[in-house]
């Protein structure tokens, strides 16, 4: 009985091997739909197949199946924790996706939402700026403020540079910090695109 019941567990490790492995070739081969679709196989005989799980949020992430791939990724973190930090780095990519696409359809409060989730698995200059960028449009003047300071901090050679300071700027002003605010618009005061709007706040504020 102990023989049959390692030949069967064996048998059932060589499945798992071999949908796998499938898999993993459609992954490798940017087969991304059609791998998902495989990992799913692998997941039905072996349901905590972590592994498994991870590399069908990589295949739906690169699908753009953002729901599904945030999905997987979690239920991965679930079963083991040793991949936890390559877990994050993934969600991190995704919930970046999904800020864009609120971005897209002119949801600003969702794409705020889930820039934020992006920043809690891994901080990052994209969705600093996404974040900025809405919470200006949603007046929340504090929160752009301080994303705006962290995307240039990390983006210091950033084709928008000027442009970004100077939407800093109009946050701190909403925020209610106008003496910060003529900091920055000094900066680009002899920008050539940005500087007159800059020099125009400069006058408006009276900025010494």
């Amino acid at each position: 009985e102990g023989v049959l019941l390692e030949a069967n567990d064996l048998l059932a490790q060589l499945k798992i091997n071999q949908l796998m492995g499938i898999a993993n070739d459609l992954l490798t081969a940017r087969e991304f739909a059609e791998a998902y679709e495989a990992y799913k196989d692998v997941i039905a005989v072996d349901p905590n197949n972590a592994n498994a799980y991870f590399r069908m949020g990589q295949a739906a992430n690169a699908a753009d199946n953002t729901d599904a791939a945030e999905e997987a990724f979690i239920k991965a973190k679930e079963l083991d924790e040793s991949i936890a930090e390559n877990v994050d780095r993934q969600l991190s990519t995704v919930y970046i996706k999904k800020a864009v696409a609120c971005q897209r359809a002119k949801d600003l409060k969702g794409a705020l939402e889930n820039a934020q989730k992006s920043i809690e698995f891994g901080d990052n200059a994209n969705a600093q700026k996404i974040v900025g960028l809405t919470a200006l449009g949603l007046k929340q003047n504090a929160v752009a403020a301080e994303a705006l300071k962290a995307y240039l901090a990390m983006s210091p050679d950033a084709r928008d540079r000027v442009q970004i300071i100077y939407q800093l700027g109009t946050a701190l002003i909403g925020a209610g910090q106008t003496g910060e605010a003529c900091g920055y618009f000094k900066e680009i005061a002899q920008d050539p695109k940005w500087g007159e709007a800059a020099r125009y706040q400069i006058t408006v504020l009276k900025c010494k």
